[in-house]
């Protein structure tokens, strides 16, 4: 998932800004604000650096597991996007559109399913 979600950070336009003295990655985000993951954590209206996961950096927008993200950093970048309910098979299709092309994802997850759409789109396969 981690390769995904680099994959994915990297076509919404951020950039790896080399590491820090401790080994943490640092991340600029498209609109060049500094974005230590979505680094965030309000407290008193405040924020603060979350701790680095287990392998010692700061994650990037979850895009597999949030939805959120997905429509703040990657959809805009798109044509037009179809997201589908579960079908009888428990399955959700997102079909992404870009210029002519369109690129589907199958996943019981809707927004896994958009994820890897878009990382098809990235791969220009189809």
């Amino acid at each position: 998932m981690r390769e995904l979600n680099e994959k994915l950070a990297k076509w919404a336009g951020f950039k790896q800004r080399g590491m820090s003295y401790t080994g943490i990655r640092l991340w600029v985000a498209p609109d060049e604000v500094r974005h230590f993951d979505k680094v965030i954590k309000e407290q008193q209206g405040q924020e603060y650096p979350r701790m680095p996961d287990k392998d010692n950096h700061y994650k990037l927008p979850d895009f597999p597991s949030s939805l959120d993200a997905c429509f703040e950093w990657l959809v805009p970048k798109l044509k037009g996007y179809s997201l589908s309910k579960p079908t009888f098979l428990g399955v959700c299709v997102a079909i992404v559109y870009m210029g002519e092309s369109s690129f589907e994802g199958v996943e019981l997850n809707p927004i896994l399913a958009l994820c890897l759409a878009i990382e098809k789109l990235i791969d220009g396969e189809k």
